[in-house]
């Protein structure tokens, strides 16, 4: 019997006919029959959402964990970087100082020569 079916049955009823007792019967049997499974899908989707929210907190803590990590990381690498940096500048000066020395004294050979 459908949904349909026992809805329409139910609005024909006479309670004093045993058929029609019958058929009450039978509409509430399908009627529990179908509400039954429903509740229960009910309940596990209840189940399921709390389960999927509980996980979705997990990782939310999780990255933002990663990401603080990262952040640090991060940071120590350009405090390094910035030393590094530093050094490399004060390397380029030297170079530089030293290879205008070696023109220079070229430059003085080359003048003496003359």
């Amino acid at each position: 019997m459908e949904a349909n079916e026992a809805s329409l049955a139910l609005a024909r009823l006479d309670i004093n006919d045993e058929n029609e007792i019958d058929t009450l019967r039978d509409a509430v049997q399908f009627l529990c029959q179908v509400a039954n499974p429903l509740g229960k899908a009910v309940d596990f989707l209840k189940e399921d959402a709390e389960i999927m929210n509980k996980e979705y907190q997990f990782w939310l803590k999780d990255q933002k964990m990663h990401q603080d990590k990262l952040e640090d990381e991060r940071r120590i690498t350009e405090e390094l970087l910035q030393d590094e940096v530093g050094e490399l500048i004060e390397l380029k000066e030297k170079i530089e100082y030293q290879q205008r020395r070696i023109f220079s004294i070229k430059g003085e050979g080359l003048l003496s020569r003359t």
